[in-house]
């Protein structure tokens, strides 16, 4: 039977003109078309976007996606070396030929990076810490050799929303100064396709100062749409160094649309097709609860298509399956024309065709680039400087950052035998230390956005009248409300960061990073 949204006020809300009824048996449908089923599913595959596990993938798995033809693939698994991306990619053109499909994967730098060789990047934030478009165009590079030695085509990314405090992006995002991350943006994009990657720019006009987590939920944009648009115009500036792509947010931005989240908003879809006219538009993953808390996976194809999305992005394979089922039973019933799917096919198809891939992959020197954005990225605050004394604590104030404090204790041991380091567990009750040092006369103590800011502030108070100085180990904002005490920041928890922060301490390196974000 189909599914009634008469009654279902948030549902309805989401669909809004182009609500729609898809049935829940679609082979009653399918029976009476004249086109053969093979045929509508590809063409409703072809601006489907799915998503591949590579540690899972099977022949199972392949017959699955031949059935559909995507228009493309993303690459999804556990950060891992080329040759295990590679392998699975080189099947999926054997699935897509002779149709050219995209195979894409999430390479941002920092926690975001699927291939990778000999450890990660650093994070854009700390690259943006650097402020040196020379070391972001080599950054973009290096990206665009991992895809490419993992068998991909395009990046999603680089990321260009806004840093802010109430972001979930964290250190994913760059600064929160428009033109900063206008020019890293281009430096990256232009990196990524000078080895013959195509990036897709994200997430238009961005989720700065969204209440919420699109992952979790509703994510909602209150600011004034005329702040928003002034906050987004990086995009239309990046986006032709890139690939002439873009990925939209799922964020409500109530001011424009209160009814749809960007991906479903026929007036943000407008905007970003006047702003980016050649722009293929590709949804962030349609399976995530800001848009499965009020529509089923098949209204939410049919919604975002009808809105303007050409491209359909999905974390599930098995949701994949349904958003071509959703299609094809709108085709039926008129909610979907065959015009406006074939119009979203051919971006999605002129998107693939200019993917003019370079002869070979020249061998990037990972490690150089890792300590040479490193070392220009960590930045102080207040005075912090390096450490002037012969006994030193590590203070963490949760088990879920110890593995870093230890690091960061063996490291500062290894360079200095004038050093001597402990690393100490305090708890917020009466300020305790687990094991204690009374005769440390310096602390360092690592900020960790896993507990609560009251907690942390209860240690830093026992912290004052010694001397300290705070590591913000992963966002700036987790130190913001420690503004007045000395911090280093260090954009993220890879090892060239720790040893690039060692220098500093230990070795008197000067800080050469400046922060990217406003704290105050």
């Amino acid at each position: 039977m189909p599914i009634a949204l008469g009654h279902d006020i948030s549902r309805a809300r989401f669909l809004g003109a182009a609500s729609v009824v898809v049935a829940a048996g679609c082979a009653r449908h399918l029976a009476s078309t004249g086109l053969p089923i093979d045929q509508l599913r590809r063409l409703a595959g072809a601006v489907i976007c799915a998503p591949v596990d590579v540690p899972s993938f099977d022949t199972g798995l392949a017959e699955e996606l031949q059935a559909i033809a995507p228009g493309g693939y993303v690459l999804f698994g556990p950060t891992a070396s080329p040759e295990v991306f590679s392998s699975v990619s080189h099947q999926l053109r054997a699935i897509a030929a002779p149709r050219p499909a995209f195979i894409a994967v999430d390479q941002e730098g920092g926690a975001v990076q699927r291939i990778a060789l000999t450890g990660r990047l650093p994070s854009p934030m700390a690259l943006a810490a650097t402020r040196s478009t020379v070391l972001a165009c080599a950054f973009g590079e290096h990206l665009g050799h991992l895809a490419r030695l993992g068998g991909a085509d395009t990046i999603f990314g680089p990321v260009l929303d806004l840093a802010a405090k109430t972001s979930p992006l964290g250190t994913r995002a760059f600064s929160d100064e428009v033109a900063l991350v206008a020019e890293l943006g281009c430096a990256v994009a232009r990196g990524i396709s000078s080895v013959g990657v195509r990036s897709v720019v994200k997430h238009f006009p961005g989720y700065s100062f969204a209440a919420g987590d699109p992952e979790q939920g509703e994510a909602i944009v209150r600011m004034p749409w005329p702040d928003v648009w002034k906050r987004s115009k990086q995009f239309s500036k990046v986006y032709p160094s890139a690939g002439h792509a873009v990925m939209t947010s799922h964020a409500i931005y109530s001011d424009l649309d209160p009814e749809n989240p960007g991906t479903l908003s026929p007036m943000l879809l407008g905007i970003l097709r006047s702003a980016m006219p050649n722009a293929m538009v590709i949804s962030d993953a349609l399976d995530m609860p800001a848009i499965t808390k009020h529509l089923t996976i098949g209204e939410a194809a049919v919604a975002a298509i009808n809105a303007g999305v050409d491209c359909l992005l999905f974390s599930h394979l098995e949701n994949t399956m349904q958003a071509v089922d959703g299609l094809i039973a709108a085709l039926r019933s008129g909610t979907i024309s065959a015009t406006r799917l074939e119009a979203a096919a051919r971006r999605v198809r002129s998107f693939t065709e200019r993917l003019m891939l370079a002869e070979r992959v020249r061998p990037a020197k990972v490690l150089e680039l890792t300590t040479e954005i490193s070392s220009n990225s960590i930045s102080a605050t207040n005075g912090a400087t390096a450490i002037k004394s012969a006994h030193v604590a590590i203070v963490t104030f949760s088990n879920a950052s110890a593995h870093i404090a230890i690091a960061l204790a063996n490291c500062l041991a290894r360079s200095s035998t004038a050093i001597a380091v402990t690393v100490e567990r305090w708890e917020s009750a009466g300020h305790t230390r687990t094991p204690g040092r009374p005769d440390a006369t310096y602390r360092l103590a690592l900020i960790d956005r896993r507990l609560p800011s009251w907690v942390i502030s209860s240690c830093v108070q026992g912290l004052r009248g010694s001397r300290f100085a705070l590591v913000s180990l992963e966002s700036p904002y987790d130190a913001a409300a420690f503004a007045d005490s000395p911090t280093f920041f260090t954009y993220g928890e890879e090892r060239a960061q720790i040893e690039a922060l060692v220098k500093i301490l230990a070795e008197g390196q000067h800080v050469l990073g400046q922060l990217p974000v406003l704290l105050r």
